[in-house]
């Protein structure tokens, strides 16, 4: 089964936070977002597949998921 990342930058680097199904990547974003909006800091996320592709990403202070320009049809 092909599982999700939800990664974290806070300083530089990507780290892992949690693996989940592809099932439930709009849980994942919403709640991703909501625990961002908290940090004092500028945070980045993404969401990668198995393969390490981002998928969507996200920065504050605005926190709204874009895709990959390359992803755009």
């Amino acid at each position: 089964m092909s599982l999700f990342t939800l990664q974290v930058n806070d300083s530089g680097s990507w780290r892992n936070v949690m693996k989940f199904k592809p099932v439930f990547v709009a849980e994942a974003k919403m709640q991703a977002q909501r625990l961002a909006s908290l940090s004092y800091q500028k945070l980045k996320l993404r969401i990668i597949d198995a393969e390490s592709t981002v998928v969507v990403y996200c920065e504050g202070p605005e926190y709204v998921w874009k895709a990959p320009e390359w992803r755009v049809l």
